[in-house]
């Protein structure tokens, strides 16, 4: 167990000793495969916050369903509400067991569901801000092809847990391309709709630069999330284990995932290479 695991537990049971209402939520919007754990375990570091990786119950079955309504209908996907679906209601009232100030939940599966999330907690007088984190398209398609391909993690084989319209190509590099340009593409068109609501509720994020202190310092301010030490925030960025990050690419080489090959690669870069001043590549 890592010092820093080791200091989130201690965190937990300080705040058992005292009951505060969750004034804020915030929802960490992405792909998959771009460091939302990590991400969890740096904003956990503050002590006015409960932030959780992946808090059941998922939305994978129910997120193909508000993909195919922004596909076809986005009048009724923007009219979207959690009360629309049971799952979706029982994931956002997890914050009514949370004992902070501030909940921060960072499931990838609910990429879909901003705008419904926007409107549950505003209606409950509860500051909601998103995070659209995204990860560099040539590492996290690499990684979605490799967990979700032909050659895929068990249920995620041939991207078992992905919406069948986010591509129509037979080509597994080209729909690990798709995957990415389809799901950040959902989230774009949330948060610029989020923010003709509430302007500075939405945040664009590239994991990439979360290994700097000075901008984890500035996404801790902008969530107003109480600072730690400066050392606890290194601790956590040089902190190479798998309770604090997950090693896509180490972890499936564990357990033989064959590699990206070159041809795949190329068809990555050709896909996504287009959209990287889109998101500030």
């Amino acid at each position: 167990m890592t010092m820093n695991f080791k200091r989130i537990i201690s965190n937990f049971i300080n705040r058992a000793d005292r009951k505060v209402a969750v004034t804020k939520v915030f929802f960490v919007l992405s792909t998959g495969r771009c460091g939302t754990k990590y991400l969890s375990n740096l904003l956990n570091l503050a002590s006015n916050a409960v932030v959780l990786h992946e808090p059941p119950p998922g939305g994978e079955r129910i997120n193909p369903i508000a993909y195919e309504l922004y596909v076809k209908n986005k009048e009724r996907f923007n009219q979207m509400r959690v009360s629309d679906f049971s799952v979706l209601e029982k994931h956002g009232n997890i914050y009514q067991s949370i004992d902070a100030d501030i909940f921060g939940d960072c499931y990838n599966s609910f990429y879909p569901f901003a705008i419904a999330f926007y409107h549950f907690f505003r209606e409950k007088g509860i500051n909601i801000q998103f995070i659209h984190l995204v990860r560099h398209p040539f590492d996290c398609c690499s990684s979605i092809l490799r967990a979700e391909g032909q050659h895929g993690i068990e249920k995620m084989e041939n991207f078992g847990i992905r919406a069948n319209l986010i591509s129509q190509s037979n080509d597994h590099a080209e729909i690990a391309s798709d995957v990415w340009i389809s799901i950040n593409h959902v989230i774009s068109y949330q948060t610029k709709y989020i923010e003709t609501l509430s302007p500075g509720t939405t945040k664009l994020v590239h994991i990439e630069n979360m290994n700097k202190v000075d901008n984890i310092i500035d996404l801790f301010n902008w969530l107003k999330l109480v600072l730690p030490d400066t050392d606890q925030i290194k601790q956590v960025v040089q902190d190479e284990s798998d309770d604090i990050k997950h090693s896509h690419q180490l972890r499936l080489d564990e357990i033989g995932i064959p590699k990206v090959t070159n041809d795949d690669l190329n068809t990555i870069r050709e896909k996504t290479a287009p959209l990287l001043k889109t998101y500030s590549y």
